[in-house]
């Protein structure tokens, strides 16, 4: 039988008895239901071609780290990213198939992320790599300061008849710890590796919000000097003076905002809570972390270098006496929330310090310093920006 001749006649007899409307409305009704059992077809191929062969999602998700991921498991990737999986294109050859695709991979964290899409092109036969992060939402976050159940929600799509159609999806648990959650130690891999979350505690110095402007501009009115100007204009041999007389000056505005010795350590996941400056003044709390980074927040605002010391359960803060001198001071951040001296803390500091130098801890590496401005230009660390702030 002639096709075409058959279809002509079936068109001529159906145009004989039907106007142009009820034509078009029989002749789409017959295209969408060819249309969509092709669909169908290609869409059921392609699920038999395209197979995850592997795959690991994070099961905790350490929110403060996350745009440094790359760097901190330069070594480990599938540590860098959300998630991590091998997908295939008939790896196994079953069908015989000699289609490439192109995968889209949808990724979010839904209410604490926007969503993000990677696009992979499959060759028949090959194996492809999945990397891809969403980008987390931080306004969401800030306002959550304690760990967050939620999932990690993976669409793996292809184009099938010009439409996206999903072959694969999944959702994995995870735990999103709180923003303000710092590890002051290392993680070791099995085979050794070192991922060290010491170098990422500028995150938590905070030198340009408002309030430290504010301490500076308070500062500065009770100075001897009327002003506060770190390393500016001085000489060496007064210059450590006139630094010394300006963290005093600090000390002095800081002791009339009634800050309290609050110790708060508890994360409900892994690391320990460390304030951010602008919690401790909002709260009016702090422990020895917390009163150790807000002063490093403040040194950093002045262009003063301070260093942050971490010794077996406590921390204090320390300064460089003057631009590339090698020499620092230090001082018990703990005991200025309180009646005693800044002298009287600047030598309680100073004999801890020394102490854990006699001790060793320093050379062992139980004990250690952190120097801010070194660990921002090495590790391109920026602060936190909190959604108060913007």
């Amino acid at each position: 039988v002639d096709s075409s001749a058959l279809m002509d006649s079936v068109y001529n007899r159906a145009n004989s008895v039907l106007d142009e409307n009820e034509i078009q409305t029989l002749t789409d009704s017959i295209y969408n239901q060819l249309y969509s059992e092709i669909k169908s077809e290609l869409s059921q191929s392609a699920s038999e071609d395209l197979t995850i062969y592997s795959e690991l999602a994070q099961d905790e998700i350490f929110t403060p780290y996350v745009p440094y991921y790359g760097a901190l498991y330069e070594d480990h990737e599938e540590y860098s990213v959300f998630y991590y999986a091998i997908i295939g294109n008939d790896y196994e050859q079953k069908n015989s198939n000699d289609v490439a695709y192109t995968v889209i991979v949808d990724i979010e964290i839904p209410n604490y992320s926007y969503k993000v899409s990677k696009t992979y092109d499959i060759a028949p036969g090959e194996l492809d790599t999945i990397k891809i992060s969403p980008i987390l939402n931080y306004a969401k976050l800030d306002s959550i300061r304690e760990a967050i159940s939620t999932t990690i929600n993976i669409t793996c799509k292809t184009v099938v008849g010009g439409n996206e159609v999903a072959f694969y999806q999944n959702s994995f648990p995870t735990t999103l710890s709180a923003i303000d959650v710092a590890f002051n130690g290392k993680f070791k891999f099995t085979n050794g590796d070192i991922v060290d979350y010491r170098n990422y505690i500028p995150i938590w110095s905070t030198p340009n919000i408002t309030e430290i402007q504010d301490v500076i501009h308070d500062a500065a009115l009770i100075n001897s000097r009327k002003s506060i100007g770190g390393y500016q204009k001085q000489d060496y041999e007064v210059g450590a003076d006139v630094v010394r007389g300006e963290v005093e000056s600090i000390c002095t505005v800081l002791q009339g905002m009634d800050i309290s010795y609050v110790n708060n350590v508890i994360s409900y996941t892994s690391g320990q809570k460390v304030k951010y400056a602008q919690d401790v003044f909002n709260t009016g709390n702090a422990n020895c972390v917390d009163g150790t980074m807000l002063y490093a927040s403040i040194l950093e605002a002045i262009g003063i270098n301070p260093v942050v010391v971490f010794i077996p359960g406590h921390s204090f803060v320390g300064w460089e006496t003057w631009t590339n001198s090698g020499e620092y001071e230090y001082l018990e951040t703990t005991l200025t929330w309180s009646e005693s001296s800044f002298a009287y803390a600047q030598i309680v500091a100073q004999d801890t310090f020394e102490d854990e130098v006699e001790n060793g801890n320093f050379e062992s590496g139980e004990s250690f310093i952190l120097n801010i401005n070194e660990l921002r230009e090495e590790y391109l660390v920026t602060p936190m920006v909190l959604a108060k702030e913007l």
